[in-house]
């Protein structure tokens, strides 16, 4: 439950993320964000606006239109998981399993050459629990299955009652 509404928080971030980056690309805009960002640039300290002017904005308009579409995938792929969690669905277990095992050699390398222990090694760390969490809930799911098929024999399951004969008249 905590792992979906979790999935679900990162695709209304991503959602919001997407429409700025919507917003971003037409053209007047992202000059006047240049602009805005040029003027409050004389603050040294401020990292979060020295990010966006030399990583966002540095971005060629294509480039930011293809980073928007991965957002919008992303948010949906979130989504999927995120709701499928919520219902407690078998699929959405292994869907998240995949993908969080899929990313994790992209985080390895990342931290290897980008070394930030808040932001790498906290999201490395993080899915590698959720992976060995929901790892580990597949297989004691499986396990009580199967003993509660052993303990339910086939012939102490109710039988259907066969239809009722009809007399001819």
């Amino acid at each position: 439950m905590v792992i979906g509404i979790y999935k679900l928080v990162k695709t209304v971030a991503l959602l919001a993320a997407g429409f700025f980056l919507g917003y971003l690309i037409k053209p007047d805009n992202h000059q006047e964000w240049v602009d805005f960002l040029d003027q409050t640039r004389d603050d040294p300290h401020n990292h979060f606006l020295r990010l966006i002017m030399e990583h966002v904005l540095a971005l060629s308009l294509g480039k930011l239109e293809m980073f928007r579409i991965g957002v919008f995938l992303y948010a949906g792929l979130f989504s999927i998981e995120g709701v499928g969690l919520l219902f407690d669905r078998k699929w959405a277990e292994w869907l998240v399993i995949i993908t969080t095992a899929g990313f994790i050699p992209f985080e390895i390398y990342e931290v290897a050459e980008h070394v930030t222990w808040i932001r790498y090694w906290g999201v490395l760390i993080t899915n590698i629990v959720v992976l060995i969490y929901l790892c580990f809930r597949l297989r004691r799911m499986a396990v009580v299955k199967r003993e509660r098929q052993i303990l339910t024999p086939a012939s102490a399951a109710p039988q259907p009652s066969p239809p009722p004969k009809v007399q001819p008249s």
